[in-house]
């Protein structure tokens, strides 16, 4: 490990670009915009540490996204983030996220919020891991208009998980703010519960308009593990034997920039802030 370690550090020497090597290797990216970091004092297991499956609904209410300044009108959630108090891995089975805006300052009591949603995250099985004490982020695969002027409802179900670790930080404030399932039932959940909770959330976000991006072939047969877009144009991917993609025309065609002093371990997350 201090092998790897040294190998890593001289390779952030190189200039605006960071890379996260191995598994055991953790540095946490913070998201463009949240709510709370570390604050509160409850670790929960809702959704994430639940072998069964579990559903969550939060409400983040307008203006709660103000870290470390106000998220302004006219964007789009790209990704959004989990404050993880025990770190881990988990495979999950049949991974949801949807969000939806509304009036509303609490949420109903005794029933699921039933407005209008958006699948903005799907994956039939997905491996999510999280750092203790640090942010986990999810990419989503549909950008989500935001209203800075509405709350915000976000709803994560899975059904079903194997691994450990990932219970996220809560924050209790007033009304109800969290919705659970119970745990007598699996997928499709009943209502069981609700609270005062709400978890620590964040987002990166992009100017509403902003080209999107496509699925297409990689061009290579290695797992890819992790993707950062630093523009419409530029884009930075990393995956298992050290591989490394980088698109400087929108995705149009993809560079193998991996090799030197990254060498063949996995790469499970990469964070750049320009082309170089």
């Amino acid at each position: 490990m201090q092998r790897l370690l040294q190998r890593l550090k001289g390779h952030l020497a190189l200039p605006l670009l960071a890379i996260v090597v191995c598994a055991a290797v953790s540095f946490a990216q913070t998201p463009q915009y949240y709510n709370y970091q570390n604050v509160g004092t409850s670790s929960n297991t809702f959704p994430f540490n639940q072998a069964a499956g579990k559903e969550v609904q939060w409400l983040i209410l307008a203006g709660d996204l103000n870290q470390p300044s106000p998220l302004p009108s006219g964007n789009n959630i790209t990704t959004v983030y989990f404050f993880i108090t025990t770190g881990g891995s988990r495979t999950y089975t049949d991974m949801t996220i949807r969000m939806g805006q509304t009036s509303i300052t609490t949420l109903p009591t005794g029933a699921w919020y039933t407005g209008p949603m958006q699948t903005v995250f799907y994956r039939p099985s997905v491996s999510l891991t999280g750092p203790a004490n640090g942010w986990m982020s999810i990419a989503l695969d549909t950008p989500f208009p935001y209203d800075p002027t509405q709350s915000l409802v976000i709803e994560v179900t899975q059904c079903g998980a194997t691994g450990s670790g990932i219970s996220v930080r809560q924050n209790t404030l007033t009304g109800f703010r969290r919705s659970w399932s119970s745990t007598a039932t699996g997928c499709p959940f009943n209502w069981g519960g609700q609270d005062a909770s709400i978890v620590n959330f964040g987002v990166d976000v992009v100017p509403s308009g902003t080209p999107g991006w496509s699925l297409q072939t990689s061009g290579i047969t290695t797992a890819l593990y992790s993707v950062k877009a630093v523009t419409p144009q530029i884009a930075w991917a990393a995956g298992a034997g050290g591989v490394v993609l980088r698109t400087t025309n929108g995705g149009n065609t993809w560079t193998s920039v991996g090799g030197g002093n990254i060498g063949t371990a996995d790469i499970y997350n990469i964070f750049a802030n320009s082309a170089t």
